[in-house]
């Protein structure tokens, strides 16, 4: 018999861990550490205002994500099946059942918090925007997933005489400064499309002052003449 003490300011009263075991099932039970880090721990960001409980909740009727979590405790690497399930289960936390990209989750909840209602101007409606209300892109929750595989592989594999040794640069962190820092996401951080339009803005903002200076050049050169005659 397993049991865990639990104190309340002047009480307390033990938990028997073979109880919760029995009640909620060997396969919840294994998934619980990886969605532990997945959800946010110690060692990895939470999703914010999502908590546990609700999340919780909705894996105990998701057994396809029980499972790619318990893989994501055991296996040395991440399968690409386990990254879209896990995708899948995101979408769920955030409301959206009938989505399957968690990019598309992005754009519904953003127009559900910010889209301009009747004659609002559309500009006034993101002045107040709050980035932390939305989900992660799919680059930036594919690294969380691999941090997510280190912390619950160590963990799983704690009680083992020989722990499984992982690599930090191989799992969402970089090392800087002797430091290591979370490496957020692969490749660009806006499209390319946006790059381009912001060069474009630039050239013209150039354009326009060089035309100006030569104005003023010009200017200055025909008072330099009146003056002569």
């Amino acid at each position: 018999m397993v049991r865990s003490r639990y104190t309340n300011k002047n009480s307390q009263r033990y938990i028997s861990i073979n109880s919760i075991h029995a009640k909620i099932g060997e396969i919840l039970c294994k998934s619980l550490p990886a969605y532990h880090a997945f959800s946010g721990c110690d060692y990895t960001a939470s999703f914010s205002r999502k908590g546990k409980v609700r999340p919780l909740k909705i894996l105990e009727n998701d057994v396809k994500a029980q499972h790619a979590f318990i893989e994501l405790g055991v296996e040395e690497e991440v399968k690409e099946l386990t990254y879209q399930i896990l995708e899948n289960y995101l979408c769920k936390v955030y409301g959206k059942k009938t989505l399957q990209c968690i990019n598309d989750v992005r754009t519904e909840v953003f127009f559900d918090k910010y889209r301009p209602k009747g004659n609002k101007d559309r500009i006034s409606c993101v002045k107040n925007l709050d980035g932390s209300m939305m989900p992660p892109c799919s680059k930036v929750l594919k690294k969380k997933i691999q941090r997510t595989h280190m912390i619950a592989r160590r963990w799983m594999s704690s009680v083992n005489p020989y722990p499984a040794r992982e690599n930090p640069l191989q799992s969402g962190w970089l090392l800087e400064e002797n430091k290591y820092t979370i490496h957020w996401f692969e490749g660009d951080a806006t499209p390319k499309t946006i790059d381009v339009i912001c060069e474009d803005d630039d050239n013209e903002e150039t354009d326009s002052d060089g035309e100006e200076n030569d104005m003023n050049d010009s200017d200055d050169s025909d008072e330099e003449s009146s003056d002569e005659d």
